[in-house]
């Protein structure tokens, strides 16, 4: 159904759990080695989640 949806685009980027992957090379993806998820996980109140670099 993606790949019908969206057949004109030039590139299709999925988010998928690690263990999925082989479905989607299945059907024509193909893992994107260059890239690499970061993800926001909100603070708990009174942290402010956020880490300096050294040198800050």
């Amino acid at each position: 159904m993606c790949k019908r949806r969206y057949a004109g685009y030039l590139r299709i980027v999925l988010t998928s759990c690690r263990e999925k992957v082989p479905f989607y090379e299945r059907n024509g993806f193909f893992p994107d080695r260059t890239q690499e998820a970061v993800r926001l996980i909100p603070p708990t109140f009174g942290e402010t989640g956020i880490e300096q670099e050294e040198g800050e």
